[in-house]
């Protein structure tokens, strides 16, 4: 399934991504996730979002994880 990630960056300066957001399938709201780094920084196997409002788990199967094309698995 595809989701729609939302970084969310320190400031304007270091740019850094320090939490990220998304659109949770389950729920259907904006959610915030329990990843508080980039997921570039996650090692590929361990690529996972659990919603902070439902408690459903994503995992990042395929592509890059803030693209729209990126493939994710519902736990």
């Amino acid at each position: 399934m595809k989701l729609k990630v939302y970084p969310e960056n320190c400031c304007e300066v270091c740019g850094e991504i320090i939490h990220n957001h998304f659109d949770c399938p389950e729920c259907g709201v904006y959610a915030s996730s329990d990843v508080y780094e980039a997921l570039y920084d996650v090692p590929k196997n361990k690529r996972i979002m659990t919603c902070k409002n439902c408690g459903a788990q994503y995992q990042l199967i395929d592509g890059e994880p803030y693209s729209p094309t990126a493939e994710w698995f519902k736990l």
